[in-house]
C-alpha cells in the first residue's frame, strides 16, 4: 500500500521524482529476473 501511496502522489521534488524512478526500475527488474528464473527452469 505504501509504494502505491508513493507513485500516486504528485510529487514535484526532484528526491520524488528520484524515489519514483528508483521504485519503478526495482519493479521491473525484479519481475525480469523472476521471467528469466522461469525460462531456467523451464528451460533446464
Amino acid at each position: 500500500m505504501e509504494i502505491v501511496n508513493v507513485a500516486v502522489l504528485p510529487e514535484v521534488t526532484s528526491a520524488g521524482v528520484i524515489i519514483k524512478a528508483i521504485i519503478i526500475l526495482a519493479i521491473i527488474s525484479a519481475i525480469a529476473g523472476f521471467g528469466t528464473y522461469l525460462e531456467r527452469k523451464i528451460l533446464a
